[in-house]
């Protein structure tokens, strides 16, 4: 990724025939992502995945949250 992000996802949208899916850890990813998606005649979701793992507090137990996911998934129009 890094500085060719956008670069990356245009040139795969070139290549893709159905379907891209992109795992983002940074929200700052989502837009550019979906912009070179769109830009590439995909139709574009993005959905945020979150997910908590059980722990113990004591005699009971509670759920820690861990980092979301963000899934940008993009398909031929």
């Amino acid at each position: 990724s890094g500085d060719e992000f956008a670069a990356i996802l245009e040139e795969v949208g070139k290549r893709a025939r159905r379907a891209v899916v992109v795992a983002l850890a940074s929200v700052e990813r989502v837009e550019p992502a979906r912009v070179a998606l769109h830009g590439s005649g995909f139709d574009v979701d993005v959905v945020l995945l979150q997910t908590s793992r059980l722990r113990e507090i004591g005699p009971m137990h509670g759920f820690a949250a861990s980092n979301p996911v963000f899934v940008v998934s993009g398909s031929r129009r």
